[in-house]
């Protein structure tokens, strides 16, 4: 007879059907506090009379957030109808917008924040949220008044252009001292690139080597001037009247990679056919130079408003707005052949891009997307495309 002695606390064990385990303790491990706001916490007072109103309506409906952060008394209406006191900053738009220090808005005193997890990616730092209000009466008690605000705003605009002014003219003297220019002398110009019809948008000094852009803001004054004679005599337009403008993610195809795609485009479809050039003015472009007279086939959904030039082919598509463009419900299901250009490399742009081309597409269309490599699989799911061994090219490289 064994003499060991096992003791057990028959309370903790649990009935498995296969012989009773103890339950091994749950050891968790310690967790980054996050700072929660509870906003349910609020005392409410049954009488109407009590109860705080919002200061702009008289609604009992607080935005509670607003009560509980920033301590201000406004309803949910009042605060979409009144952006100019009630709208939230990021800490990069206020220092922009009301040119305040890091210091100063550290201080909770002065700035009360609302802290949210940061939308782009869930590890960095939590993205601060300024009230708009708050920040003005700031700046006013700074700067002496918003007038004077934006003359501070002008000068620092000002200061920048000066110095990058001067860097630019240390560079001209450095280079003449060592190509041992004489320190004046008169530009002899002559053209380095030119648009198709032949004039010139830059031009080289051969005496210093200077480059200086021209202007094209003119010639397309002139052209959108004069668009009506341009189009019944079938003249020629081209991107050299349009600037990129990156800000909008502009990047124009080079020749060979516009041509292509409007030859694909005119070869799959018959005179009659709609074609629609999403977000791709450059191929659009291209595909009125190539067959003028099918240019009431195409149609260009441009973010850009200077392809209202275009008047009846233009539609002002934000893809943000998928379906919110004129003419929505007339264009459903009416185009044969799409090229779609998502401005933008990320999926929110694709998968809303693809919901318009869902919309106006008629069945058994023919779709052709210019979009990164990242973005094969999301373009597949959307709607089956597959990649192809053509890589287009830019202006810009």
């Amino acid at each position: 007879m064994s003499s060991n002695y096992y003791e057990y606390n028959l309370a903790t064990m649990r009935d498995t059907k296969g012989g009773f385990l103890e339950e091994e303790p749950k050891h968790e491990s310690p967790q980054k506090k996050r700072r929660v706001i509870d906003i349910n916490d609020i005392p409410y007072n049954p009488d109407p009379e009590e109860c705080p109103l919002c200061v702009e309506c008289g609604s009992l409906d607080l935005d509670m957030i607003y009560l509980k952060v920033f301590k201000v008394y406004v309803c949910k209406a009042c605060v979409e109808a009144v952006p100019d006191k009630y709208s939230l900053l990021t800490k990069t738009e206020a220092k922009d917008d009301y040119l305040l220090t890091d210091s100063e808005l550290r201080d909770r005193a002065l700035f009360p924040v609302w802290e949210k997890p940061n939308p782009h990616k869930s590890t960095w730092n939590n993205m601060l949220l300024y009230l708009r209000m708050h920040l003005e009466k700031f700046a006013i008690e700074k700067w002496g008044s918003l007038e004077n605000l934006d003359k501070e705003f002008e000068r620092r605009v000002d200061e920048k252009q000066l110095r990058r002014r001067t860097r630019v003219e240390e560079w001209e003297k450095k280079r003449r001292e060592k190509l041992k220019l004489q320190a004046e002398h008169e530009h002899q110009f002559e053209s380095t690139a030119g648009t198709s019809d032949g004039e010139a948008t830059e031009q080289k000094c051969v005496v210093c080597g200077i480059v200086v852009e021209q202007e094209l803001d003119d010639r397309f004054a002139q052209l959108q001037e004069n668009a009506d004679e341009v189009f019944r005599n079938n003249q020629k337009v081209t991107m050299d009247y349009f600037q990129e403008d990156w800000q909008l993610s502009q990047f124009w195809y080079d020749n060979a990679t516009a041509e292509f795609i409007a030859t694909r485009a005119l070869k799959n479809t018959k005179p009659g056919d709609k074609i629609a050039f999403i977000s791709s003015p450059t191929a659009y472009v291209a595909f009125r130079n190539l067959a003028p007279e099918r240019a009431d086939d195409a149609y260009v959904f441009e973010y850009d408003k200077r392809f209202e030039l275009f008047k009846g082919q233009f539609v002002f598509y934000d893809f943000n707005k998928p379906l919110g463009f004129d003419g929505a419900d007339e264009m459903k299901e009416m185009f044969r052949f799409i090229v779609a250009d998502p401005p933008f490399l990320n999926e929110d742009c694709l998968s809303q891009t693809m919901e318009t081309v869902k919309h106006i597409g008629a069945k058994g269309m023919l779709l052709m997307i210019d979009t990164g490599a990242v973005m094969e699989q999301l373009a597949k799911k959307l709607v089956g495309a597959k990649i192809t061994g053509f890589h287009p090219a830019h202006r810009g490289g």
